[in-house]
């Protein structure tokens, strides 16, 4: 079953609720067929880290679909998903995608040998069409516009490229004989804000690739856009009350969509693995091959000046050899060969490296300080990128619980609070639809 709750107008009755409007399949003789009746799950995944969209289906197939269609792994699918939710207003969100077939990693036949089972694994269609291509020339300009020219121009994309945050890593310099994506990599990996925080690059379930800077991502202009609750933690003063006699379906159905459904956390709080990464000190020696001469700079973790909540996650008061973490630089070493010499000083690739390498490294590993693994209720608005805020009880007694006043005291402060999602995988099953996304978050909201 591929819909389910779904009623007329496409209106979901329940959170869980999609239609799967259709998954057609294109083979090599350009032949479409329609597959969504035999496709058992549809697992589409966006990853902050990846720019493209995975594609996973899952067949239980009595027909032979492969020997009489001819599927031979050079298939394009396109599937378009449709749901309205119950919120007052008359707007139909919908997604449409292209993909091509990668491989079919999984085959085979029950107790029937009547039914044969079968997965097969796609991608969006400019990362398939990347394999096939190398390019090789000259730049000149922001990391941004190069991505862009090589998603247009190379790629040929057909969907939108949006940038987010001010790149201001520009230079000059050659693209030697690789793949776009692998190029694409290369640059994104180059680019930096005016905070020096990192960029990242991933495509959206609305099919835009979106190129971001991590302090946009954790700036104000980036909105929460929901707040999740542990499902044990609602309470008579909590506005998404599930107790409540008098509540509307919308509310109903908002409550539901708001709970945390299964939940597994990491909380990454060794220090000493993040000081070895860099994290909170650390020193780079600069060598320059034009003239032999040397540099060293000094990172201290009181530079970082973008983070997604108000308080830091290091503490000072604890010391090594006397001193805090974040003055200690011989924690992280690294030895960087440059050559400033290569263009002027505005376009040199090695110059522009040594102004974010020490931040970047800081900002990727304090990303992981606390992440979180969350099953809600299907929504295709929750997307790598997006912030929200996440709620949980505080592990106290019950009595105890209920003499608080304060409905906000009863959540634990060190855990709760704001989070960047950084993939989501939208699975649809039995005609339900859910949403795993892996959250994470570099900073406290409780004061240390």
């Amino acid at each position: 079953m591929q819909t389910k709750n779904i009623v007329e107008n496409n209106l979901a009755l329940t959170p869980s609720a999609v239609k799967i409007e259709y998954i057609n399949i294109t083979n090599h003789k350009g032949e479409l067929r329609e597959v969504k009746n035999i496709c058992v799950k549809t697992e589409i995944r966006e990853s902050i880290f990846t720019p493209y969209l995975n594609l996973r289906l899952e067949f239980s197939d009595a027909t032979n679909l492969l020997e009489t269609f001819q599927m031979i792994g050079q298939e394009t699918i396109k599937i378009k998903l449709i749901r309205r939710e119950p919120d007052g207003t008359e707007e139909e969100q919908s997604i449409e995608l292209d993909f091509v077939v990668t491989d079919y990693p999984t085959y085979g036949k029950g107790q029937s040998e009547n039914l044969q089972v079968f997965v097969i694994n796609a991608i969006s269609t400019h990362a398939y069409k990347s394999t096939f291509k190398k390019i090789s020339r000259s730049y000149s300009g922001t990391a941004t516009d190069e991505i862009k020219k090589i998603f247009e121009e190379d790629l040929e994309i057909n969907t939108s490229f949006k940038n987010y945050g001010e790149d201001v890593s520009r230079h000059r310099g050659v693209i030697n004989i690789q793949q776009p994506l692998d190029a694409i990599e290369y640059f994104r990996r180059i680019a930096y804000d005016g905070s020096n925080s990192p960029f990242y690059l991933y495509q959206l379930l609305n099919g835009d690739i979106s190129f971001v800077s991590l302090a946009t991502l954790f700036g104000d202009a980036n909105a929460v856009y929901r707040t999740y609750y542990d499902a044990r933690s609602f309470s008579a003063k909590t506005p998404n009350d599930p107790s409540s006699a008098d509540r509307a379906p919308d509310q109903d159905y908002e409550q539901r969509k708001s709970r945390i459904l299964e939940v597994s956390s990491n909380l990454n709080l060794a220090k000493l693995q993040q000081a070895d990464k860099g994290a909170w000190a650390s020193r780079n020696d600069f060598l320059d091959w034009s003239d032999k001469s040397s540099t060293r700079q000094e990172f201290n973790y009181d530079s970082i000046s973008s983070r997604i909540e108000t308080n830091t996650p290091l503490s000072t008061d604890f010391k090594v050899f006397g001193q805090p973490l974040n003055e200690i630089p011989e924690q992280h070493l690294e030895h960087i060969a440059i050559n400033s010499a290569s263009f002027k000083d505005e376009d040199n690739y090695g110059l522009m490296r040594k102004q974010n390498v020490a931040k970047r490294n800081a900002y990727e590993s304090l990303m992981n300080t606390i992440s979180h693994d969350i099953k809600l209720f299907g929504d295709f608005y929750l997307n790598p990128g997006r912030k929200i805020e996440l709620k949980f009880p505080k592990a106290i007694d019950p009595e105890e619980r209920a003499n608080l006043l304060d409905d906000d005291e009863k959540f634990d402060e060190h855990i709760s609070g704001k989070y960047i999602i950084t993939s989501a995988v939208h699975s649809i099953e039995g005609g339900e639809y859910f949403t795993d996304i892996r959250v994470k978050r570099d900073s406290f909201k409780m004061e240390i």
